[in-house]
């Protein structure tokens, strides 16, 4: 009967994999079978971040409050402005969306339609109100992989990055603040 490969994880240096035991009884050995994983070519897709600000320092009624807000404003600004959102792969990432829109759907109607609608209906909102809320947005595109365990790559983790980025000023060059 041949035997499963194991591979044992090192918990205080989980970049080393070691084929013994733990020999530091501080460090915990995690063993668990690993399945061979079928690479899988990426698919392409514009990436369509966004982030409450400031969605940690609400009360749990407060977070359910604005999400109950923000996802009808996402579905009708992405159906409004060309890129049909039952047509997108949407993953919620707790203080924010991230949107997986078809490579078939051109990258213009992400910027002219869906960020100028999603904008329009977030400024709509009168400012300190109950429920209102500000949002960052990433809008990129790249290759993203999927595996039984979600989706992974590059280009989805730049996405995460520049929605994470602090405020962006936009203004003439040289010109002073």
């Amino acid at each position: 009967m041949p035997q499963k490969k194991v591979r044992k994880v090192d918990s205080m240096d989980p970049g080393r994999v070691r084929a013994g035991p733990a020999t530091d009884p501080r460090r915990t050995v995690i063993a668990d079978a690993v399945p061979a994983v079928p690479y899988r070519d990426p698919d392409h897709s514009s990436l369509f971040a966004v982030d409450v600000v400031g969605y940690g320092a609400l009360t749990n009624p407060g977070q359910l409050d604005v999400r109950a807000r923000l996802y009808p404003i996402l579905s009708a600004a992405f159906d409004a402005g060309g890129a049909p959102w039952e047509d997108c792969r949407h993953e919620d990432r707790g203080d924010g969306v991230l949107v997986l829109v078809p490579a078939h759907v051109s990258k213009r109607p992400l910027v002219d339609g869906v960020l100028s609608r999603l904008i329009t209906a977030v400024s709509a909102q009168r400012p300190g109100a109950a429920g209102s809320f500000r949002l960052k947005i990433a809008v990129h595109a790249g290759e993203v992989h999927q595996d039984a365990n979600g989706l992974a790559g590059f280009d989805l983790s730049m996405d995460g990055a520049i929605v994470s980025a602090g405020d962006v000023t936009v203004g003439k060059p040289g010109r002073k603040r």
